[in-house]
C-alpha cells in the first residue's frame, strides 16, 4: 500500500511517499494512557533516541525518536478532517494554541531536514519530513486518509486537547 503524508503550514508543503505498517507499538510514555506528542525523528540512530515503528512513514521498516516530546496535547487548540481537493483524500488539520505555535516555529526552524513524529496513545502514527519554518498556527499531517480514518484520527487527537484550550 503505497500513501502520500503531507504537511502544510498553509502554504507550504512537505511530501513523502511511502507506508511502513507497525509490527509493534512503541511505547514511549509512561505517565499517561492517551495522550498527543510531537517529537524530533531520524532514520539513522542518534544517541538517546528509541527505536519505533511508525504507521505511516518515509522509509519503511523503523525510524527513531527523541527521548522528550517537543510538543503535547497542552500545545493544541483542536484537531478536524480536511478533504484534500479533488482526488478525494483526507487530512488531519491541528491548530496549535498560541504558545504551541511559538514551540513548533522554534521547533521546525530548527529541525528544517529532519523530521517530526506524531504519537498518538503510546503509537508512533506518522513521520514527516521538516521542509520549513511552521509559521502560522496550523499545519495538516495527510497521508491519503478516507474520511473514516482521517476524521477517527482527528477525533482521537481533539479528545486529548484540555477542555481550557478549545
Amino acid at each position: 500500500m503505497n500513501r502520500i503524508a503531507l504537511l502544510l503550514p498553509l502554504a507550504a508543503l512537505a511530501v513523502l511517499a511511502g507506508c511502513a505498517q507497525a509490527p509493534k507499538s512503541a511505547s514511549v510514555r509512561a505517565d499517561a494512557e492517551e495522550y498527543v506528542e510531537f517529537r524530533i525523528a531520524t532514520y539513522a540512530p542518534e544517541p538517546d533516541f528509541i527505536e519505533v515503528w511508525p504507521k505511516i512513514s518515509l522509509l519503511p521498516g523503523q525510524a527513531y525518536i527523541a527521548p522528550v516530546a517537543a510538543l503535547n496535547e497542552a500545545d493544541l487548540r483542536s484537531a478536524q478532517s480536511h478533504r484534500l481537493g479533488e482526488e478525494g483524500y483526507w487530512a488531519v488539520g491541528i491548530e496549535f494554541t498560541e504558545e504551541g505555535a511559538r514551540r513548533v516555529a522554534r521547533l521546525t526552524s530548527k529541525n528544517v531536514g529532519r523530521y517530526i513524529a506524531l504519537i498518538l496513545d503510546r503509537e508512533v502514527i506518522m513521520v514527516i519530513p521538516v521542509i520549513g519554518p511552521i509559521t502560522k498556527s496550523r499545519m495538516l499531517f495527510a497521508a491519503n486518509l478516507q474520511m473514516e480514518d482521517a476524521t477517527d484520527l482527528a477525533n482521537r487527537i481533539d479528545a486529548r486537547i484540555p477542555q481550557e484550550n478549545k
